[in-house]
């Protein structure tokens, strides 16, 4: 059941859906330079006020961290924010932080936003998903300290590093398979620029050496239709 509604949410976004029926979202100016403000619903119901009120509240989180990071010349805070499936079901977003705060390196860190839009709420990964892919379910940090959400499981984890490819670097591999892998998970809707509609997968586990090693990766649909319930 999980499977089938998670499945079939992909496909209304690929072949029914229809301007009328997507989600429609502002176009916010950057919050200050360089940092992009969270598209916000322009619609009026209670669900989509409850949604705007998170968005709203992690933007603030942002200007928040910002401010305590940024000093001088040599600090930064830069974010860019990513809208990949904008209904009919779900709004989804992919963010990346590149954070200087004067330390001997700077970082950078992406989390994902999913909403359900009859509800207002995030996504509960666990009742949308197989099984198989999720089997532990915890949250982590983002840059600016909002608390994201993190699931991990053995399936998961080999089809993360079976879709990096073949050629993946020897030392990634090591690592890969040595951790107990967490990922943060978003919606494609086959937006310019993916080839297909999926499930994107981003591991958040590896120390700052390794971070190269955590590339995004899109399950296809057709692959998630694979996997049992």
């Amino acid at each position: 059941m999980r499977l089938f509604y998670a499945t079939t949410c992909f496909a209304a976004v690929v072949v029914s859906c229809t301007a009328a029926s997507a989600a429609t979202l502002t176009t916010p100016k950057q919050l200050v330079k360089d940092v992009d403000a969270l598209p916000k619903l322009t619609a009026r119901d209670p669900a989509s006020a409850k949604l705007n009120k998170a968005l709203q509240k992690l933007d603030k989180m942002v200007l928040k961290a910002r401010k305590d990071c940024v000093s001088g010349k040599n600090t930064s805070w830069m974010r860019t924010v990513t809208t990949t499936m904008a209904g009919p079901q779900f709004l989804s977003f992919y963010v990346t932080d590149s954070v200087d705060c004067g330390g001997a390196h700077p970082d950078a860190a992406s989390f994902a936003l999913v909403y359900d839009l009859k509800t207002g709420s995030a996504v509960d990964w666990s009742k949308l998903l197989p099984k198989a892919l999720v089997e532990t379910s915890s949250t982590d940090s983002g840059a600016d300290g909002s608390i994201i959400g993190v699931v991990g499981s053995k399936q998961l984890s080999q089809l993360y590093i079976e879709s990096l490819g073949k050629d993946l670097d020897k030392d990634c591999k090591e690592v890969l398979a040595e951790g107990d892998l967490k990922f943060i998970l978003w919606l494609e809707s086959g937006r310019k620029g993916q080839q297909v509609p999926g499930l994107g997968v981003q591991t958040t586990s590896l120390p700052h050496a390794m971070q190269a090693c955590a590339d995004t990766v899109i399950l296809p649909l057709a692959r998630l239709q694979q996997i049992g319930p």
